[in-house]
């Protein structure tokens, strides 16, 4: 008889075992909604639909115009004419977040894409440091720092990565702006035949959200 109730007890106790393994293995499912926000970019421009510049440091008589690519978000074109030997400027570009995340620059290509006098072998360009440290302003001077100064030929083709040339990344918020800076000086051993000629570039920013 004590055999039996040992067993009868053995029988509860194991049954009791699986139950609750049972129900620590049964599968529970959690359905969530995740909404993502937007990385969006657009270059700033007036009502003629010129791109809003800003420049200091530009030798009179140096003309620089631009406008908005076919994919307007991310590429601009500058052409900058009658250059001469010795001249430099600082040019700044406005460019708008137009969406729903804060972001900063990654890098920066630059594209030859009219070249009427072979500038691109005596002009220079690069990145300068400048006192904009915050969205939403332009620049007053600069540091005397240049971010990779090379010539337009040397720079064709060639996507600068901020982070590894210690190019500042400013974050700005949704719907602030942003100045976008370029250093362009032409060679002063360079020959007069240069002068008169002009040259253009596409400016393509590569934008990712800031974390």
């Amino acid at each position: 008889m004590r055999a039996v109730n040992v067993f009868a007890i053995l029988m509860v106790a194991l049954l009791g075992v699986s139950v609750s393994y049972a129900l620590f293995m049964e599968k529970t499912y959690v359905y969530t909604t995740v909404s993502t926000g937007t990385v969006a970019v657009e270059w700033l421009v007036d009502e003629q639909g010129r791109l809003c510049m800003h420049g200091f440091l530009v030798p009179q008589g140096v003309s620089v115009s631009g406008y908005r690519g076919p994919n307007y978000v991310y590429e601009a074109t500058v052409t900058v004419g009658n250059f001469y030997a010795g001249a430099k400027g600082i040019l700044g570009l406005a460019i708008k977040n137009t969406g729903s995340l804060p972001v900063k620059i990654k890098s920066m290509r630059i594209d030859v894409t009219s070249d009427t006098g072979n500038l691109t072998s005596v002009i220079y360009f690069g990145i300068p440091g400048v006192n904009v440290d915050a969205p939403n302003k332009w620049a007053t001077g600069w540091n005397n720092v240049v971010y990779f100064k090379n010539t337009l030929r040397a720079w064709n083709g060639y996507e600068l990565d901020y982070a590894s040339h210690g190019v500042p990344q400013v974050v700005f918020a949704p719907g602030d702006w942003y100045a976008v800076y370029a250093y362009l000086e032409m060679d002063a051993a360079a020959e007069s035949g240069f002068e008169g000629a002009s040259v253009s570039f596409k400016i393509t920013l590569n934008v990712v959200q800031a974390v």
